[in-house]
């Protein structure tokens, strides 16, 4: 798993930043989520399945 942030150009009034994640593998996304299965498993079920759902819909493309 990769990680690249983006920034926009120095010249807008906004700083504003993008983070692209790039998996190797399907094995590096099942990882991730299930480790942010076990972070917020402990904040609550709501976000937790929110967060997983997002990370979901984002593999999909």
């Amino acid at each position: 798993m990769r990680m690249k942030e983006t920034y926009p150009d120095e010249d807008k009034p906004y700083r504003e930043r993008s983070m692209f994640i790039t998996f190797e593998s399907a094995q590096d996304l099942e990882d991730l989520i299930n480790a942010a299965n076990r972070t917020l498993s402990a904040q609550g079920a709501d976000r937790m399945m929110q967060l997983r759902n997002r990370l979901i819909s984002l593999s999909k493309g």
